[in-house]
């Protein structure tokens, strides 16, 4: 199995994932619509890279 590498514009996509997740999820104020269905769409694209460059197999 080969390890996909996690490149620095990937990490920064990750870490605005948790944030909008963390606030989703702990903030008494639900984030705005948009940013959340783009978040959604940004960790979408994320799991597709590494879902293809792991080759689908776990």
């Amino acid at each position: 199995m080969r390890r996909a590498e996690i490149v620095d514009e990937e990490r920064a996509e990750l870490a605005r994932v948790a944030r909008v997740a963390d606030a989703a999820r702990y903030s008494p104020l639900r984030p705005d619509d948009a940013a959340l269905e783009e978040t959604v769409g940004v960790a979408k694209a994320l799991l597709s890279r590494f879902a293809k460059s792991s080759g689908g197999k776990r």
